[in-house]
């Protein structure tokens, strides 16, 4: 199938970030909830809804913005250690060349993505980027993926989503689009196998054949 239009999800699909987020909620689930989190117990039950994940490890509602500004700092902190995935600059420059129109949409914040974005050279790519500025509601809430195509002039059901995590694929199915899954983010193949996406994708030059 050939669409018209992708969307991608940014951490854990396009950079390379898990492995920084996992130890900063390694170190935010010690001090604020007294929990060792281990990797595997990370990727097993990690979600999009980040606040929902700290209520259900203990950490209270009136400490979330305490939590959220402690995550970004140790991020800055480490930005000089995250990057791209390998081929993405040159998966996105041949979709780009291609007449694809791209897009992104991600709950993580916004002024951080799209500093990261500005970082590597990637906004010219993008004609819509929805992040936490433009939705409150978190993955798979299709709102998101709905804003982006309306910019974008595109029919859900020419487009393609692509993220890392089961609750992306949970989005492109809420918004009438395909989707695929990257098996080198956030999520397992064993979380991902059951959200059924219509594309696994275990290499980033596979990408380019389905679109």
């Amino acid at each position: 199938m050939h669409f018209r239009a992708v969307l991608f999800d940014w951490d854990g699909t396009l950079y390379n970030s898990i492995d920084a987020s996992f130890r900063i909620y390694e170190e935010l689930f010690k001090k604020y909830a007294g929990l060792e989190l281990t990797c595997k117990y990370f990727r097993k039950t990690f979600i999009v809804d980040y606040h929902k994940y700290y209520a259900m490890h203990g950490i209270p509602e009136n400490r979330w913005d305490e939590v959220d500004n402690h995550w970004l700092k140790r991020f800055r902190e480490m930005e000089k250690e995250i990057h791209l995935f390998p081929g993405v600059k040159e998966m996105l420059a041949e979709l780009y060349g291609r007449g694809i129109k791209i897009g992104l949409v991600s709950n993580g914040t916004g002024g951080r993505i799209k500093n990261e974005m500005k970082k590597n050279n990637l906004a010219g790519y993008f004609i819509a980027v929805i992040t936490d500025d433009e939705m409150r509601e978190f993955k798979p809430n299709p709102v998101g993926l709905n804003k982006a195509l309306k910019i974008m002039g595109v029919m859900n059901s020419d487009a393609l989503y692509v993220g890392d995590m089961y609750e992306d694929v949970q989005a492109g199915k809420n918004a009438g689009t395909s989707t695929a899954a990257v098996t080198w983010g956030a999520h397992s193949l064993e979380r991902l196998l059951p959200a059924k996406p219509d594309y696994i994708i275990k290499n980033i030059r596979e990408l380019s054949e389905i679109i």
